[in-house]
């Protein structure tokens, strides 16, 4: 994917693609990216009033 991506490109995924093994990966390639925890909500003040 590098080939295609811009240099400033940020990756984003949500929590079902947090796993070691994903960012062990990315940070071998170094490839900037964002990855939702299962924790990430509870962390996150916007979602403090949602169930």
């Amino acid at each position: 994917m590098k080939e295609i991506l811009a240099h400033n490109t940020l990756i984003t995924a949500d929590v079902g693609y947090h796993s070691e093994a994903n960012l062990k990966e990315l940070a071998s390639s170094k490839v900037d990216a964002l990855i939702a925890d299962n924790n990430m909500r509870s962390r996150d003040e916007h979602f403090t009033d949602q169930g």
